[in-house]
This record gives C-alpha cells, sequence and structure tokens, in this order.
C-alpha cells in the first residue's frame, strides 16, 4: 500500500496548474457527463442483427462500449434503429446534452468459430449445439465433432469422446444423441450418449460392422441406414436405441443415403440405380416397397397439394439432368416433367412457401428457379437475378433463401424481398459469406449456411448462422 501511495504523490507532482484533470488529495477527477463527449467514437463496428431486419438495442450497446470505454450503457437509451444507424440519449441524469446518432452495418449472419472441415449435420441436444464434419473422404474417412454452449464458439469433442471417423449423422432419441459414423466405405462406428459427453460404442455391441450413414426416428423407433460396400447396405431399426434388428433384408440391399419422414411416412433412398423405398405398414414399420418408375438419384423431396414429390439427379460424375416425379399414394408414380417441359436440369430442390411450390434446378454450374400454384404449370422466377446452379432452398421467418454455385470454387446466397416470393437480392457481399454454398438448414428457427471446399478428397469449410 505505502508503495503505491507514493506513486500516486509523485504522478499529482507532475501535473500542471493548467491540466483538467485534479489529483490532490480530497479532489476527485472530473468525469465527464455531456454525452457527446462520453460517445465519441459514433461510428462502429459491424453489429449482428440476426434475422431481424435491424440489431436490437442491445446489440447496439454492446457495440457502443466496444468503441467507448467509459461509456455506462445502462445510463442510455437506443431509439430510432435502422440498418445502419440509431439514436442515442440519456435514460437519467447521469448524461446531458443533446441525442447522439451512432452508425453502423448490420448482418444477418455470423461465422461459426473452431470448425474444421465440411459441415454435414447439426443438431441441438441439451440446450447445446453439436456439428458433426467431414475432413478426408478418401479411402480413410475422418472427421469431427463439435460441441457449442453458446451457439457460435465450438470445441472439437471427438478425441475427448474417442469418436471415429468422419461424422455422417445425428439424431436425438429417447433423450440421448446418436452419432453415425464411417472409417472407411464399409465401417463405421453407431456411437450414443445420454449427456453429450460420454459417448459409447453401441454398434460393435450389437455386432453391426458398416459405414453408418444416415438416421431418423418415427413412432418411438429409431432407424438407421448403412452401407457395407459401394453397392451393399442395410436398414436397421431399434424401439429402445440400444438393440438394433435389420429390416426389410430381402427388399432394401443397396447402401442407404438418407431416411425422410414424409406424413408419418418413412421413404428410404439408396444410391444404387437411385432407388427409392416406401414403408408400407406404419405401425409395425417392417414392410418397405420400392417405388417403380423413378430414374436417378433422389435429391429433394416436399408434400404439396395432397401429394408427395421428389426431384432426381442422373447418377453420373457431371450432373446435368434430372426429373421431377409426384404421388398421392407413396407407391405410383407420375412424371411431372413428361408433361411440364420447361423445367430443365436436375432437380436439387424443392420448397413450399406461401401455398406455392418452388424447384430449383442445376445443369453443372448454371440452372434455374421455377414456381407454381397448382403442380403442373411452372414459371421462372428472377431469371435476371438467379444465374447460377441451384444448390439448395429453405423457408424461414416469411422469406426464402436460396443458394446457387457460379463456378466449381464460388457461389452467392439470395434472399426473397417480397412476400410474393418473386424478387431476390444478393447477400453475399453484404455478408461476408464467400465459397462455394453447397446447403441450407434451419434448425429450431436458426438459419444455418454451409460452405464446402474440396481438393481431391479433402474437404475444408465454414459455417454460418442467423439467430431467430
Amino acid at each position: 500500500m505505502k508503495k503505491l501511495l507514493g506513486l500516486i504523490g509523485t504522478f499529482a507532482l507532475m501535473i500542471t496548474a493548467t491540466s483538467p484533470l485534479v489529483a490532490c488529495l480530497g479532489q476527485a477527477a472530473i468525469v465527464e457527463t455531456e454525452l457527446d463527449k462520453v460517445l465519441a467514437h459514433t461510428e462502429l463496428d459491424k453489429i449482428y442483427a440476426g434475422q431481424r431486419n435491424e440489431p436490437n438495442d442491445q446489440e447496439i450497446k454492446k457495440a457502443i462500449k466496444t468503441k467507448n470505454s467509459n461509456i455506462d450503457i445502462n445510463a442510455i437509451e437506443i431509439s430510432d434503429i435502422t440498418k445502419e444507424s440509431a439514436t442515442v440519449t440519456s435514460n437519467n441524469t447521469k448524461y446531458t446534452g443533446a441525442a447522439v446518432t451512432v452508425k453502423f452495418i448490420s448482418t444477418n449472419f455470423t461465422e461459426l468459430k473452431g470448425i474444421t472441415g465440411a459441415t454435414s449435420c447439426l443438431i441441438v441436444f441439451n440446450n447445446a449445439t453439436y456439428v458433426g464434419t467431414v475432413i478426408d473422404n478418401g479411402a480413410i474417412k475422418t472427421g469431427n465433432l463439435y460441441k457449442s454452449t453458446d451457439g457460435i464458439n465450438f470445441e472439437n469433442i471427438s478425441i475427448k469422446t474417442k469418436i471415429k471417423g468422419a461424422v455422417l449423422s445425428l439424431i436425438v432419441f429417447k433423450n440421448a444423441i446418436y452419432a453415425g459414423t464411417a472409417t472407411s466405405e464399409t465401417t463405421g462406428i453407431l456411437y450414443r450418449s445420454d449427456d453429450g459427453i460420454n459417448f459409447e460404442d453401441i454398434s460393435t455391441k450389437q455386432s453391426i460392422t458398416s459405414a453408418f450413414l444416415s438416421l431418423t426416428d418415427l413412432n418411438n423407433k429409431i432407424y438407421v441406414g448403412t452401407a457395407t460396400s459401394k453397392t451393399t447396405g442395410k436398414l436397421y431399426r431399434s424401439t429402445d436405441g440400444t438393440n438394433f434388428v435389420a429390416v426389410a433384408e430381402n427388399d432394401i440391399i443397396e447402401p442407404v443415403l438418407n431416411l425422410i419422414v414424409l406424413k408419418n411416412i418413412i421413404f428410404v433412398i439408396t444410391n444404387a440405380s437411385g432407388k427409392l423405398y416406401r414403408c408400407i405398414d406404419t405401425a409395425a414399420s417392417t414392410t418397405f416397397v420400392a417405388i417403380k418408375n423413378i430414374t436417378g438419384l433422389v435429391k429433394s423431396w416436399i408434400f404439396f397439394n395432397d401429394q408427395v414429390y421428389f426431384g432426381t439427379a442422373a447418377n453420373t460424375t457431371i450432373v446435368t439432368t434430372g426429373k421431377l416425379y409426384k404421388t398421392s399414394d407413396g407407391i405410383n408414380v407420375e412424371d411431372v416433367t413428361k408433361t411440364v417441359t420447361n423445367i430443365i436440369g436436375a432437380v436439387t430442390s424443392l420448397i413450399v412457401f406461401n401455398k406455392v411450390l418452388y424447384v430449383g434446378t442445376t445443369t453443372n454450374i448454371t440452372g434455374k428457379l421455377y414456381r407454381s400454384t397448382n403442380g403442373f404449370v411452372f414459371t421462372t422466377v428472377a431469371e435476371k437475378d438467379i444465374t447460377g446452379a441451384v444448390e439448395s432452398l429453405i423457408v424461414n421467418n416469411n422469406r426464402i433463401y436460396v443458394v446457387i454455385a457460379t463456378s466449381k470454387t464460388t457461389g452467392k446466397l439470395y434472399r426473397s424481398t417480397d412476400t410474393a416470393g418473386t424478387t431476390f437480392e444478393d447477400i453475399s457481399e453484404k455478408e461476408s459469406i464467400t465459397g462455394v454454398v453447397k446447403s441450407l438448414d434451419v434448425t429450431n428457427d436458426i438459419i444455418y449456411v454451409v460452405i464446402v471446399i474440396k481438393i481431391n478428397n479433402v474437404f475444408t469449410g465454414k459455417l454460418y448462422k442467423s439467430d431467430k
């Protein structure tokens, strides 16, 4: 204490008579009370607004504090908020003087930190966000499982949880989280955790040797899609999440790429000749039949006007063609593109927005967006704006989001500007989203944008999110 007091005395002797600070004993330093002086830095950093049109007052106060460390943010009021500015006034007697205008750039998306590789799956469990990634998709497959408690900063938990391989699927079933991985084309592990911290290998206990590609649940049952070779696979089911049995072994014999649920019915997508199966006994969920007359790999699906629509892509290296199908009974299908000849390219994405069906297509690095009010007459949308291959579509907060690829290494993100879903704006540059935007996802009303960069079989990427 003596040394500190000694220093104070030394500093006091150094202050001249004209200094505005008085450090003599018994006198305090003068504190600024004029709002425009304490809020001297009015050009703020970029402010995150999420899916709101403009940032809220708390985000603006944080940005003000970052630039003006001496200000008491509890003593100020924020009003007249726009996308680019806000008015700051005093809410008590601490600060005096006229209102101050602060300026900023508001952003709707923020990049998530600490994730390596291409994001393959995402889920929320016990108020934490889990992300699975793929890094190397070669003969030996690698990836990681990440966890975040704030939704922005992620920790790689693969090492301490001993999770191996590329994490391809995640699901929550009966208060437990499941992760399906692939360590090669034919091997992998299915993990289970009750707390999101300690994971156990449940596939080895069940003597299931395969790569775990897909997961879903329906009617208190969990379903697991696997690959046992490049051309073979199995579908498993469990009622307790621990003991699994093979389902429809004589019917589903190809790798199960995806499992989807539409109108309480499970559909199984495989990669061998692009086959699609449908469960016909919902209660037992043991009998599956192949849906006939579908060609190509199923890439998209939606329920619209009491019918299920499926979009396909030719199973070739460079995808340039595809078809749009619809079915009312889930077994007999009609080729929509046979009569609707203006839909060109692989049908990569389907959504419904304000009772209108939207179809996204790609012909390598070009494509189009179509819309229809009845499901059989389609018109193109925003041809001058959306000029690349449509990779993904989602709807959230009464807006349509569209991802397009403009080359093998570049892409853009568009957002609709009207409730009719006919005009769009490119928000990529504003949001600093660069690279190949491969997919969009909505989880708990939060939008996620997945960036993927592939060199040979090695993946890198980024993940952005927009809060509700």
